[in-house]
């Protein structure tokens, strides 16, 4: 048992994004994370490389309703 098994939160659902300059590894950290706590990841990881480009914004939205629906139930 965890640290975060004493959280008292029955499901946790984790939606992943991330942005870099250099070399990015926050998404495949985050992704690895989950994976050891056992939570759920939520839709489709996006990371973006410098400013926010069209295609990974709406990757975003759609990042976005795939968590709300997720918490809807």
């Amino acid at each position: 048992m965890t640290k975060l098994d004493h959280m008292g939160v029955q499901k946790h659902y984790l939606g992943i994004f991330g942005s870099f300059t250099w070399s990015g590894a926050a998404v495949k950290k985050l992704t690895a994370f989950a994976e050891s706590v056992k939570w759920e990841v939520v839709g489709e990881s996006v990371e973006e490389k410098h400013a926010l480009k069209a295609d990974k914004y709406e990757a975003c939205r759609q990042l976005g309703k795939a968590m709300a629906e997720k918490l809807k139930g």
